[in-house]
C-alpha cells in the first residue's frame, strides 16, 4: 500500500514537472526558441573567440573569468601549479563556456521564472496543488527543476558540441565532469533561489528585486566572504593576488580548496532555498519540523527513480 501511494505520488510529480515546463515555455513556444537559438549560438561562438586569445594577465579570458569568479560564485581559471590538462584549448573553450551560460541563467531565468510562482501563489493553484497529495518539498522542487532543465539542455547541447574539441586535445574527463557539475550547480543554485524569493514576494516586481538582490549581492559577498576565510585560517593571505591564480586581490587559497569550497557552498545555498521554498509554498503554513519535511523528502527522492522507471515500462520505452 505504501509503495502503490508512492508510486502515485511519483505520477503526479512527473506531470507536474511536466506541466511546468511546458508553463515556462508559453502559450508560442515558437518565441522561446528564437530566443534560445541565438543565445546557444552566441556562446560557443564568444568562449571560443575567448579561448583562442593568448593566455596572459590582461587578456580578454583573464579578465572576464576573474570579473565572474566572485558574482557568479565559480573556481579559479587553473591551478596556481599548471596542470597540462588545464593547458589545453579544450579546458579553456569550456570553461569560458561555462562562465557564459552560468551569467546568462543569472540574468534570464529569475525573469522567466518568478512570475509564475507568483501567479500560482495568489490565485489559489498551489491548495490545489495540494489536493493531489504533492508535498510542498515536491511542488517546489519541481519548479525549481523545470526552471533549471530549460538552461542545462541547451548547455548540454554545447557540451555535445565542444566534445571533438575535447577529445582531440586529450581534455581530462575529470575536469570535463568538474566544469559540467559546477554549471548544473550554479543553475540549479539560480533556480531554487528564485522559486523561494518569488514564492515569499507580493508583486513580480518585488519577486524580481529581492531575487536579482539575493543572486547578486548577497550570495557573492557570502561566497567572497567564505574564500577569504579559507585564505585567513590557511595563512596565506596576500595584499595582491598571483597572477597565475586568479583570485581577486587578498584572496589566496588552494586550488583543490576552491573546487571543494565552491561544492559545498553551492549546496549549502540550494539546501536553504529549498528550505525557504518549501515553507513559503505550503498554503496551511508550517506544520512539521524542518528535519522531518528532509528526511521524508530524501526518502521520496531514493524512491523517485524506481517510479520512473516503471512509468516509462507501462509506457513502453
Amino acid at each position: 500500500m505504501g509503495f502503490q501511494k508512492q508510486r502515485i505520488r511519483g505520477d503526479a510529480f512527473m506531470r507536474l514537472l511536466g506541466w511546468e515546463l511546458r508553463h515556462l515555455r508559453g502559450r508560442r513556444p515558437g518565441a522561446w526558441w528564437l530566443l534560445w537559438a541565438p543565445v546557444s549560438l552566441a556562446i560557443p561562438v564568444v568562449a571560443w573567440w575567448i579561448a583562442a586569445q593568448p593566455e596572459r594577465e590582461p587578456g580578454p579570458g583573464w579578465i572576464v573569468h576573474n570579473a565572474a569568479l566572485g558574482l557568479l560564485v565559480l573556481t579559479p581559471l587553473h591551478d596556481e601549479i599548471a596542470r597540462l590538462g588545464q593547458m589545453t584549448f579544450g579546458f579553456r573553450l569550456l570553461r569560458f563556456a561555462t562562465d557564459l551560460v552560468v551569467a546568462f541563467t543569472r540574468l534570464a531565468l529569475p525573469a522567466v521564472a518568478a512570475a509564475g510562482v507568483v501567479r500560482d501563489r495568489h490565485s489559489g493553484r498551489l491548495a490545489e496543488l495540494q489536493l493531489t497529495g504533492l508535498s510542498s518539498f515536491q511542488i517546489c522542487l519541481a519548479k525549481s527543476m523545470a526552471a533549471a532543465l530549460w538552461f542545462l539542455i541547451p548547455a548540454l547541447g554545447i557540451l555535445v558540441l565542444f566534445s571533438g574539441v575535447l577529445l582531440l586535445d586529450a581534455t581530462p574527463a575529470g575536469e570535463v565532469a568538474r566544469l559540467s557539475l559546477e554549471c548544473a550547480g550554479a543553475v540549479l543554485l539560480t533556480a531554487m533561489v528564485t522559486v523561494a524569493s518569488a514564492a515569499a514576494s507580493r508583486s513580480v516586481g518585488a519577486a524580481l528585486l529581492n531575487v536579482y538582490s539575493l543572486l547578486w549581492i548577497a550570495v557573492p559577498l557570502y561566497w567572497l566572504l567564505l574564500l577569504f576565510l579559507l585564505s585567513l585560517l590557511m595563512g596565506v593571505s596576500k595584499m595582491r593576488a598571483n597572477p597565475y591564480y586568479q583570485l581577486p586581490p587578498g584572496i589566496e587559497v588552494r586550488y583543490p580548496l576552491v573546487c571543494a569550497a565552491q561544492a559545498v557552498f553551492t549546496a549549502a545555498v540550494c539546501l536553504l532555498a529549498l528550505r525557504a521554498g518549501v515553507k513559503r509554498l505550503d498554503p496551511r503554513g508550517p506544520s512539521r519540523g524542518f528535519r522531518d519535511r528532509l528526511a521524508n523528502g530524501i526518502r521520496w527522492l531514493t524512491r523517485l527513480p524506481a517510479t520512473m522507471r516503471q512509468q516509462f515500462r507501462r509506457r513502453g520505452v
